[in-house]
């Protein structure tokens, strides 16, 4: 035991215990992940509503130009045209976008289940896209998957990501259609 109080060692491992010199790398250290993390999930955040905000403004500016005759949609592959012509800040809007369309009678008549595009599955199954007729109620949903920046931090660990680690962006919308 004397032979530790002896070395030299100690003392040096003394006098660096009294060194002040870096104590502002320790706080630095200890404190930028956490503003680097706060810093990120809050672009992230802004990123994703500015996505769904886009997403809404696409479909209601769609039904809109539907409801008052200036275009005539007829198909699914046209309405989803339509839409990302509307939406131009989502990538590949056309590939990840799924479109559901509906007739409903009531409240209860609205799909309560939100089906979106998976990226990871060889077939695609059908959703249900019909037309409807005149003075009939009209539910449709559009769901876009997009990618986070940082799915490993900050906000991207809270987010309910698919199989595929991105995120579904879902809008709704009810109108009637008029007749011709």
């Amino acid at each position: 035991m004397r032979w530790l109080v002896n070395n030299s060692w100690l003392k040096n491992f003394r006098g660096f215990k009294k060194d002040t010199s870096g104590a502002a790398t320790v706080e630095f250290v200890l404190v930028a992940p956490l503003f680097l993390g706060l810093v990120l999930a809050t672009f992230e955040s802004g990123w994703m509503m500015t996505q769904s905000m886009m997403l809404e403004r696409g479909l209601d500016k769609t039904v809109r130009e539907l409801r008052l005759g200036l275009s005539a949609v007829e198909t699914h592959s046209e309405f989803k045209d339509k839409i990302c012509d509307h939406t131009f800040i989502l990538n590949d809007c056309l590939a990840n976008m799924e479109l559901e369309l509906v007739p409903i009678t009531s409240a209860a008549d609205i799909p309560t289940s939100t089906r979106c595009k998976d990226r990871t599955a060889e077939v695609e199954p059908q959703v249900d896209f019909v037309p409807g007729g005149e003075n009939e109620w009209m539910f449709i949903r559009a769901c876009v998957i997009v990618d986070p920046w940082f799915p490993l931090i900050g906000l991207g660990l809270h987010l309910p990501l698919n199989q595929d680690n991105a995120l579904a962006l879902a809008a709704y919308s009810v109108f009637v259609n008029e007749p011709t």
